[in-house]
This record gives C-alpha cells, structure tokens and sequence, in this order.
C-alpha cells in the first residue's frame, strides 16, 4: 500500500466516509434524549448544510437503533469504518493476488505452447 493511500483511508474515516463513498453522521431524535446514525447528505433547501438521513437499513448491526450520547454514536460509526476499509483493503489486495496470478498463467499457457510449436 501506498503512502497516498494510506492518507486518503485516514482522512476518508476522520470525515466519516466508508468505502463506498457513503457519509455516516449522528443525529438527534426529535422530542427525545436519545441519538442514531444516519446518511449525511446536503440539504436541498439550506445550501452549504446537511442533514443526517436515517437509512431503511444498516451494513452492521452496532449501526443500529439508538445512543444515549452522541460519542457513544460516533464510537460505532469509527469501529464499522476501520472494519469496513480493512474488508475493503483486503479484498483489493486480493484482487490484485489474482490478477497476478492470472498473468502468470498466461505467460505459462504462452511458454508451453510456444514450446509445442518449436518441437514440432
């Protein structure tokens, strides 16, 4: 992994970004105590504000429900971020194992079958 991307994970989770581009932020329960998580999106009426959109679902269960205090929240969003950048940088490294592997294989697949045709 490179420096860059290392800075751009780290800002990404600072910011509250997942992996798929998607914001997390906390919010409060109107006419309660309590606090959730939601999508941060831009306001469509106040420019340069956002508001937090609860979601119809969640990508992790500690996502979900509700937070006595608004740190309890931001303590969850921060664990499913780090969580969900390493699933994210292990699949990419992954992924890369097998793009090399598969160039591999097409050099070999290339050697033999050039050595079939010299021998023939």
């Amino acid at each position: 992994m490179t420096i860059q991307a290392q800075v751009t994970r780290d800002s990404a989770i600072e910011s509250g970004t997942d992996p798929f581009g998607k914001k997390w932020g906390v919010a409060h329960q109107g006419q309660t105590a309590l606090y959730y998580i939601g999508h941060v999106k831009e306001d469509d009426y106040k420019e340069g504000e956002q508001l937090v959109v609860k979601p119809t679902s969640y990508p992790a269960a500690n996502l979900q429900g509700h937070f006595t205090k608004p740190d309890n929240a931001k303590i969850e969003i921060r664990k499913w971020l780090v969580d969900s950048w390493d699933a994210s940088d292990e699949a990419a490294k992954n992924q890369a194992g097998k793009e090399r592997a598969k160039l591999q294989k097409a050099e070999e697949e290339k050697e033999v079958s050039l050595g079939e045709t010299t021998h023939q």
